[in-house]
């Protein structure tokens, strides 16, 4: 297969990535509203609603996380330490807790469970997060550890 020339100049080829880092940001987050918009409209049926959409944007998320991971890169702002995942596990945790409440307390109308299942629903999204982060942290500073020996070779 022929080699496809390159026509852009290197300031050309930064704002080209900056543009596409950009868009995939405005998708990925445009998929949760869509996502948070639908399931707060549907009374029913809400996963059938979303799935695509779901689907859509987990792969899009795995893709990121992995590809980076892969390269030996964690997140330009945050360390890659188990106090960030807390953090980041807490904040997370919270604030799709309060959407979940939100939006049961808005379709079924009992302030009382609708915190209960919020507060279960955060434990539970807090945990795995948790979890999650922490075993992606074990192969990113393994991916780090491969990086350097090479570097060191």
């Amino acid at each position: 297969m022929k080699k496809i020339k390159n026509n852009l100049d290197e300031m050309q080829e930064i704002n080209a990535l900056k543009i596409a880092e950009r868009s995939f940001w405005i998708m990925f987050f445009g998929l949760v509203a869509a996502i948070l918009v639908q399931s707060f409209l549907c009374r029913e049926k809400v996963l059938g609603y979303v799935a695509g959409e779901t689907i859509v944007l987990c792969a899009g998320g795995a893709y990121q996380v992995a590809a980076g991971i892969r390269r030996g890169i964690w997140d330009r702002r945050l360390a890659a330490t188990a106090k960030s995942n807390l953090v980041v596990s807490f904040i997370c945790s919270l604030v799709f807790a309060v959407i979940f409440g939100v939006i049961n307390y808005a379709r079924y109308g009992m302030g009382k469970i609708a915190l209960e299942s919020a507060a279960i629903f955060f434990l539970a999204i807090f945990v795995l997060c948790f979890i999650i982060l922490s075993v992606m942290l074990i192969f990113y500073k393994k991916k780090q550890r491969e990086l350097e020996e090479e570097d060191g070779e």
